[in-house]
């Protein structure tokens, strides 16, 4: 935002801005919270012999003039108008001097917080203020000389304030041409360079470690996305997987005894590590249980079962590859079973004959588990 060069002015109060309704990037304590004493001890001095505020011109959304924005003085601001609400209510006679102090202090922040009253809202339009408007060439230059006037006018900052000044001084500098130096900011604003260099490196690694958190929790959450369409994946593929056993169930009860048998080895290393003390009965009532269930599948049964899948189709593998003489004996003449189909089974498909026919007993079953375990 610019200005034409500085020039003094008279302005109704009312028509005067705040500076954080205008800037949404404003620095903290480039203004400060008004201090009532210092008001009130304004208010009894002459309005007529204050220096003029110091205010920027700024282009106001949606008006066809320009609006200026207070950069300095809103205490004499909040002076006059106190003194515009006591003349009011000392004309209608709701100030007497019968009153307390506080009684009247009272009537007169009443009106001034009443947002209505239309009497007051006019005797502050005539109420004429002077203004110096300056040229400021873009927003840091009004903030640089907002905080510059918070140190000079008004009641001194405290210590606090004075570091938080320092911070947004030394920020709102950056890029000036020559830039200040720390030396030079801590000179203006009342503090040591070696705090206002202490201030800064706290606040960097502040910023650094904010960052890194932001990060971590972005990495956190792909992670955790990640996890969790592996997750579905997999009880996709043990729901199919259970699909397959109903079907084998449903066209051969003795062949799905045999696959489960088949499994048994698999199911009792996945099943060990939650179940400490069982026997094979117990096992067995646990296998049909997983394999069987209605319920929808959790998330870790889905895993268990998964793999169980996998090792049906490692074992099929195995037999089919170690025991070639069950292979013939399925495929003789003289063997006369019912011919079965074949499972669908979302790894890869294995022949139901390979798992039922009797060479299936001299199968080691350790052959297999390493390639299920690894």
């Amino acid at each position: 935002m610019t200005t034409t060069k500085s020039k003094i002015v008279s302005t109704p109060v009312t028509d005067l801005l705040h500076l954080a309704d205008v800037y949404a990037n404003l620095p903290e304590y480039a203004t400060r919270e008004l201090d009532p004493k210092h008001v009130e001890n304004l208010a009894e001095t002459d309005h007529t012999q204050w220096p003029p505020i110091q205010v920027v011109e700024v282009a106001i959304a949606g008006e066809t003039d320009k609006g200026l924005v207070i950069i300095d003085g809103y205490h004499r601001v909040a002076a006059l108008k106190r003194n515009v609400a006591i003349t009011s209510l000392e004309s209608t006679g709701i100030l007497t001097d019968e009153m307390t102090p506080r009684e009247r202090e009272k009537r007169i922040q009443d009106l001034l917080k009443a947002e209505d009253d239309k009497d007051l809202e006019k005797l502050l339009y005539d109420t004429l203020i002077k203004a110096e408007i300056g040229d400021y060439k873009n927003d840091n230059a009004v903030f640089k000389a907002a905080l510059t006037a918070n140190l000079k006018h008004g009641l001194p900052p405290k210590s606090k304030a004075l570091i938080h000044i320092a911070l947004a001084y030394y920020d709102v500098t950056r890029g000036e041409v020559p830039e200040p130096s720390q030396s030079e900011i801590a000179r203006i604003v009342g503090i040591s360079r070696a705090a206002l260099n202490e201030y800064l490196q706290k606040r960097k690694k502040e910023e650094e470690k904010q960052e890194t958190e932001e990060e971590d929790g972005s990495s956190s959450q792909d992670k955790e996305k990640a996890q969790e369409d592996r997750t579905k994946k997999e009880v996709k593929k043990a729901e199919a997987f259970l699909k397959s056993l109903e079907k084998l169930f449903q066209e051969d009860h003795f062949a799905h005894t045999r696959v489960i048998e088949t499994l048994f080895p698999a199911i009792t290393l996945e099943l060990a590590s939650e179940y400490s003390s069982h026997n094979d009965g117990t096992y067995k009532d646990l296998v049909f249980g997983l394999l069987t269930s209605d319920e929808p599948l959790t998330s870790a049964h889905a895993m268990h079962i998964a793999k169980l899948g996998k090792a049906l189709t490692a074992t099929s593998k195995k037999i089919e590859s170690t025991n070639e003489t069950a292979k013939e004996k399925a495929r003789t003449p003289q063997k006369t079973r019912t011919p079965q189909t074949e499972v669908d089974v979302p790894f890869e498909n294995f022949s139901e004959e390979t798992l039922i026919n009797d060479g299936f007993e001299n199968v080691d079953r350790s052959q297999y588990m390493n390639e299920y375990t690894a």
